[in-house]
């Protein structure tokens, strides 16, 4: 079931409009909850004294780390433009993201804000980390919502003018180490990603068909009546005239998408599932649109029998697209770091490595747009609709 912007902006009312007055019944700083208009900050103590022992810990390993962690990121900063720019003149297609949205359901919303919350939360921990390793204090640690989106944040002193001025190795560190995390993060997460077929067959038997996930809501198949759970089996395509054309056993959901891929938009069907068979004509595909492809209003993945009575044959495709969220989101929050964007780590480290060059006059007002519209562009790239 889809979700509309009305539905996101209703639940935002809701949620907000339930802070304000939890906030004005109650004082929640006492327990680390600070409330403020459309901000709400979690900083409880306990958590911040873990993330201090945590990095205490592992100081040694943080010094070590240091220099690694600084050359990367200047590596970083040279490659990223390029990237971006080599993805806008190529036509090879997206480089911030291989999961296609085709409609926003809940699901994928709510997978979508628990992969951000954590790459945030990883990123300010390695921070945090870094920061205790070269005997920085570390003021504060937490996380929370601002407006609509999730933050988490480390406070540390700033460095001070002549280490702007001259550099600092260890603040460079520090900032960087965010940015690094998230990387490796993302890079730990694609084997999980290459083996989640695998993976889950450890509890489930791999049937053919394609599982429907999700239907859209208005679609062909919603107005056909194709529901969530159903097994697509077999798929019959008839000409303009009605005329039958051929008839395709679905194998798996891969079966399913080439040959929506290759069918006009228009096209009557009969799909046949586990339940029944239904009539409809496809529609308009936004990812298959240059392939004159069409869609008919289903999200589908492999039809996995679980071995195990009371598992959701749902489950490993939750779990395959959360890992695809957790590459996806920590690769974007990282190379986007890496861009000397307003308030980013970007930004930041940007001056730290050239101050002689961002204390032009001009000069990083000018990086930061150019930083702006590189990425506006990369995104109309990457999610076209």
């Amino acid at each position: 079931m889809g979700i509309s912007i009305l539905d996101i902006g209703l639940a935002l009312l809701i949620f907000w409009a339930a802070i304000f007055f939890l906030a004005y019944v109650r004082d929640w700083s006492k327990y680390g909850i600070y409330i403020a208009p459309m901000v709400i900050l979690f900083q409880p103590p306990k958590l911040t004294a873990t993330v201090l022992l945590m990095s205490e810990r592992l100081s040694s390993f943080g010094k070590r780390a240091s220099k690694p962690i600084y050359m990367i990121s200047i590596a970083g900063m040279v490659t990223t433009p390029l990237v971006l720019i080599f993805n806008i003149v190529s036509d090879l297609g997206s480089v911030l993201s291989t999961t296609p949205i085709f409609f926003l359901t809940l699901d994928s919303l709510l997978l979508f804000l628990l992969a951000l919350f954590i790459g945030l939360v990883v990123h300010e921990i390695a921070h945090a980390f870094m920061a205790i390793a070269h005997e920085e204090q570390v003021e504060a640690f937490g996380f929370g919502f601002v407006g609509i989106f999730f933050t988490a944040f480390t406070k540390i002193r700033k460095p001070s003018v002549s280490e702007q001025i001259n550099g600092n190795l260890n603040f460079q560190s520090i900032i960087a180490a965010g940015i690094v995390a998230n990387l490796v993060l993302a890079s730990l997460m694609l084997p999980f990603a290459y083996f989640s077929t695998d993976i889950a067959g450890i509890a489930y038997n791999k049937g053919t068909g394609a599982l429907v996930v999700s239907v859209e809501d208005g679609s062909p198949a919603d107005i056909a009546g194709i529901s969530r759970k159903e097994v697509i089996l077999q798929v019959a395509r008839f000409s303009f005239e009605g005329l039958p054309l051929d008839q395709t056993a679905i194998v798996d959901f891969h079966t399913l998408v080439n040959l929506l891929a290759k069918t006009p938009p228009g096209t009557l069907l009969q799909v046949s599932t586990n339940q029944q068979s239904y009539i409809l004509n496809t529609t308009t595909s936004r990812q298959f649109s240059l392939l004159n492809g069409s869609s008919i209003g289903v999200t589908v993945y492999h039809n996995f029998i679980p071995k195990l009575e009371g598992l959701s044959p749902l489950l490993p495709y939750y779990f395959t697209m959360f890992i695809q969220w957790m590459v996806n989101v920590n690769l974007v929050l990282g190379f986007l770091n890496f861009l000397p964007m307003p308030f980013m780590d970007g930004e930041k480290l940007l001056r730290l490595i050239s101050p002689k060059l961002t204390s032009k006059r001009g000069m990083m007002p000018a990086l930061q747009l150019a930083s702006i519209l590189l990425l506006g562009a990369n995104i109309l790239i990457s999610f076209p609709y």
